[in-house]
């Protein structure tokens, strides 16, 4: 999947039903993942955490879950990305 850099961190140009297919995928060829539903205050964390931002740049999927990061995506280029909501992530899987 697709990412875009944002506040140094790769984030998933993805919606929700691209996110929840790639999980079903993972699922059935048994391939772990870890899966961030990360917001604007995540990444600043990761911002003064190396160890922090390592981890959300070897995640299987970083998913936006605010317009802040989906408005920060689409002004670099990233048209296709929507707001990821945890919960409806979730629920769709």
């Amino acid at each position: 999947m697709r990412r875009i850099r944002l506040l140094e961190v790769g984030v998933s140009v993805t919606t929700r039903a691209e996110a929840a297919a790639e999980m079903l995928r993972w699922v059935e060829d048994s391939t772990p993942h870890y899966v961030v539903v990360a917001n604007v205050h995540l990444l600043v964390e990761a911002q003064r955490d190396a160890r922090l931002r390592d981890v959300l740049n070897h995640t299987g999927m970083t998913v936006p879950d605010g317009m802040p990061l989906v408005w920060l995506a689409r002004r670099a280029g990233a048209d296709g990305t929507e707001r990821v909501v945890g919960v409806e992530l979730m629920e769709a899987v």
